[in-house]
């Protein structure tokens, strides 16, 4: 899938973040091994929220 983000800009930054922990306790280090399929899936929540400009109020305090 390429969305407005691409796929390789996503991998790219992914793999560049540093170790955070947002208020949910995920680390960034999870987030950067979980399974390609997870990737895929969060790489289509991060294209969602771009297009249609809108963040669900959970996601917010997350970051």
């Amino acid at each position: 899938m390429q969305g407005v983000i691409s796929k390789d800009e996503f991998s790219k930054t992914l793999k560049l973040m540093k170790k955070l922990t947002g208020i949910d306790d995920i680390s960034m280090e999870l987030i950067q091994n979980v399974s390609t399929e997870i990737q895929n899936e969060l790489f289509k929540l991060v294209n969602d929220i771009y297009t249609t400009e809108e963040i669900t109020e959970d996601f917010i305090k997350s970051l």
